[in-house]
């Protein structure tokens, strides 16, 4: 057949394919290809999500890099995404091989700039970097010719480098794992990760850190785990706009107070993380008691990890600010690893420190953090921390609560307390309030279910201990009797109910039963289903609350009905 125009076009088309170094037909309209490229976003798949790409959609986009200059921007930043090695980087220059030697990468013969030139076109765009392991080694020769390129500033627009486990062994030789990590100027990071700093690794994380402290002046976030000896720690005041500051201690390690006093030098930290692991110790020689000496005039969010008995000394050395509005405590896992489970009230006497510490600790918070909005105490399960009936009293203050929660411990709580932290609605604005388990005889009754309704107008989600032994099934229905508006915005309500085994003849009767479901029902008309249920709940208790759960779901559909034929008749009259 004769070659026609229209054949020598398809045939062109097909020869452009097939040749490497020309942009294929299929690519001409670049001004889309970025944006379709964009529904690939990496940060989209930042967490848990982490994109796992095809090895033949890897070679595809790399062979799109090649070929349309466009492509190299977004679809680099999915090539890099989870590296293990900076090796497919540096082997764009053509002199970059293995060694003869040893497993040892090198640069063998000049470096010209059009290989430069390249480099930096593959690596300009790329933003996230998260290097997942170390496992080739450089020569001291290629870093430093590397470093001689005064051109070169590799990963210029990089915003997150995210190391989460530096390698357990380092080598000290001519050779470097983590020498590369130098090459990269720091100018437009923003997020900075380094986790696994262990013995062998701790000075170059010091070095590193130091060196682009004066060049990574843009570093909002910094999140550090491991062995934080006192020369790392010296660095972190060094990038001078540090808002997130996030440092994770190994068990054993010396917290100096020091650290604490030249973090106040970052005038725009807002949220400081601090977690203790097992025997850490907050080192507080060099502060005098009650000396309150450091002041963050912008910190919003403290969250501290650990031992109530150590995170309480850094409560100590906190100035009051009204810009801290949230703050929450914790017991770090390890610890309750360290801690026998089968330890109950009667062996409370082992954790009065705890005790004591972590009632110190509540009356500080409220002291330094007048506005404060949010506070969350979780110490944890499997141990049993016994707290005085007075915990709570301070932050009766605390008008701005919008949300407190405590759980993994015990606390001695009646419905006079209620009433005091109610009384000329103190707590108004308070959204969500958790209160833990109580015990026999210091517990919330009923009537603490319309302190709260009534009090806090803004409350939609409460859990609390009820003690139901203290209201029959006679009195709980003389009391719906009474109540005529229902103005509560409760709309989940998780109930731990109080009693010992000699009550449940009483208490898990059918009477009792229906006369907890109207109550309910009937004081509560936005709860939603399904949440009466509380995780610490007996069995015998889950399936009692079950059965209450179900008959408040009839009680407002009869009432939903009777409502509405009584709407039908009026209409009707």
């Amino acid at each position: 057949m004769p070659e026609t125009s229209g054949t020598r076009r398809r045939h062109n088309k097909t020869t452009e394919v097939l040749h490497p170094n020309s942009s294929s037909s299929v690519f001409q309209n670049e001004d889309i290809i970025e944006l379709i490229l964009s529904f690939f976003d990496p940060e989209a798949f930042w967490g848990d999500g982490i994109w796992d790409i095809d090895i033949s959609t890897r070679k595809a986009l790399f062979f799109a890099c090649l070929t349309a200059r466009s492509f190299v921007a977004p679809a680099s930043g999915l090539l890099w995404r989870m590296m293990t090695s900076l090796i497919p980087i540096f082997s764009i220059l053509p002199t970059f091989e293995k060694a003869p030697f040893g497993d040892v990468y090198t640069i063998n013969g000049a470096v010209l700039p059009i290989h430069i030139d390249r480099l930096k076109l593959y690596t300009c765009k790329i933003q996230y970097l998260f290097l997942e392991s170390f496992q080739d080694s450089y020569s001291s020769h290629f870093i430093m010719r590397m470093m001689a390129e005064k051109d070169l500033t590799l990963f210029p627009a990089l915003k997150t480098l995210y190391i989460p486990n530096l390698p357990p062994s380092f080598h000290r030789g001519t050779d470097n794992l983590l020498a590369p990590l130098f090459l990269i100027h720091g100018l437009s990071l923003t997020n900075l990760i380094l986790g696994g700093i262990n013995t062998t690794t701790e000075v170059f994380t010091e070095s590193l850190l130091s060196t682009l402290a004066p060049k990574a002046t843009a570093v909002q976030e910094l999140i550090l785990s491991g062995r934080l000896s006192f020369e790392i720690l010296r660095c972190i005041p060094k990038f001078s706009r540090l808002q997130v500051l996030n440092a994770t201690f190994i068990p054993a390690s010396d917290v100096p107070s020091s650290f604490f006093r030249d973090c106040t030098n970052l005038p725009d930290l807002t949220h400081l993380l601090i977690n203790l692991s097992h025997s850490a110790i907050v080192d507080v020689a060099n502060v005098s008691v009650g000396d309150s000496t450091l002041y963050f005039p912008s910190l919003q969010d403290l969250q501290l990890t650990g031992d109530p008995v150590e995170t309480s000394k850094i409560l100590r050395m906190l100035n009051p600010t009204r810009s801290l509005t949230t703050v929450k405590l914790a017991q770090c896992t390890n610890i309750l690893q360290h801690t026998p489970a089968s330890m109950g009230l009667a062996t409370q006497g082992m954790f009065s420190d705890t005790a004591l510490a972590l009632q110190a600790s509540i009356e500080r918070i409220a002291t330094i953090a007048p506005a404060l909005q949010v506070f969350d105490v979780n110490m944890g399960t499997g141990r049993s921390i016994l707290l005085g009936e007075n915990t709570l009293r301070p932050l009766i203050r605390c008008n701005n609560l919008v949300f407190f929660g405590m759980t993994g411990v015990s606390l001695p709580i009646t419905d006079r307390h209620i009433e005091e932290f109610c009384l000329g609605n103190n707590w108004r604005n308070l959204r969500t309030l958790s209160l833990p388990s109580s015990i026999e005889g210091n517990s919330p009754s009923f009537c603490s279910l319309l302190t709260l309704a009534e009090s806090c107008p803004a409350l939609k989600n409460l859990t609390l201990p009820l003690d139901t032994i203290t209201h029959p099934p006679e009195v709980l229905n003389s009391l719906r009797q009474r109540i005529v508006h229902r103005s509560s915005k409760i709309e989940r309500l998780s109930i731990h109910k109080v009693t010992t085994n000699r009550f449940n003849s009483e208490t898990d009767t059918l009477e009792m039963t229906i006369a907890v479901a109207r109550f309910i029902e009937h004081c509560f008309p936005h709860l939603k289903p399904g949440w009466l249920v509380h995780n610490l709940s007996t069995r015998a208790d889950t399936e009692w609350w079950h059965d209450v759960d179900t008959l408040i779901a009839a009680f407002a559909q009869l009432k939903t009905k009777h409502y509405f034929r009584r709407f039908q008749q009026e209409l009707s009259t």
